[in-house]
């Protein structure tokens, strides 16, 4: 993986509130984006608690003290490489929480078990099944 921002361990300098680690935060979203395109194998809890690691990222994504450092470019292009596989494994025109950013209140097309049988549960859709 290419580096971000900074050079070997050393922490991105940003505020508090922004990850300090932005490689760190995009191996986070790349594992959970590939967990949901072979088929997410645990429940809709899981799902919601993992999806929040989009959420650091789009704070960096934001920040212009993040914005203008080295390697950037490479970051958000490889972040937009992630969204565009990870908008594939949702149902098309599924929003379940109006007003959330676009990663927030979706639902995977197909997933295990536990996944599909709570958004069955709560939803009233079908989830394809993919063990």
């Amino acid at each position: 993986m290419a580096e971000y921002g900074h050079k070997g361990s050393d922490p991105l300098s940003t505020p508090a509130e922004l990850p300090v680690d932005a490689a760190k935060e995009l191996g986070i979203w790349d594992f959970f984006v590939r967990q949901c395109e072979h088929g997410y194998q645990f429940c809709d809890s899981e799902y919601n608690n993992e999806i929040r690691s989009r959420d650091g990222i789009e704070r960096l994504l934001q920040s212009p003290e993040f914005r203008n450092r080295p390697g950037f470019a490479a970051f958000a292009q490889e972040v937009e490489t992630l969204d565009q596989v990870f908008r594939r494994c949702l149902m098309p025109n599924v929003l379940l929480k109006p007003g959330e950013p676009w990663w927030r209140g979706r639902v995977l097309l197909f997933a295990g078990k536990e996944y599909a049988a709570d958004i069955k549960q709560r939803f009233g859709l079908d989830v394809e099944l993919r063990a």
